[in-house]
């Protein structure tokens, strides 16, 4: 991730997913650490709390035809780990659009 949108990526992700707030990022692999926080708050999700997830999908904008592949995948830690990903990488994309639109 770009070191750019670290700060914004974190603070949304943190927002929506009820992530930890971290007073200090970590200055390297930052998109490592942010990735496995999100994964880890995915699969609580999965678990027990699914039609928050499915809502939180929907407002960030997530492709549907992207996230029923993530869930075709069955094991809930690939799931978790699949949307992850996906949710990363469409804030980054939603924060790049924005920034040429101005």
């Amino acid at each position: 991730m770009e070191m750019k949108h670290t700060k914004e990526v974190t603070e949304f992700l943190t927002r929506q997913f009820g992530l930890e707030p971290k007073s200090q990022l970590p200055t390297t692999d930052h998109y490592e650490w942010l990735h496995n926080e999100l994964y880890l708050r995915l699969e609580n999700l999965i678990r027990y709390r699914m039609e928050f997830l499915i809502h939180a999908l929907y407002r960030i904008d997530v492709d549907e035809s992207v996230s029923d592949r993530c869930f075709a995948q069955g094991e809930v830690k690939k799931v978790a780990c699949s949307l992850a990903t996906v949710i990363i990488e469409r804030q980054i994309k939603k924060l790049e659009y924005r920034r040429e639109q101005q």
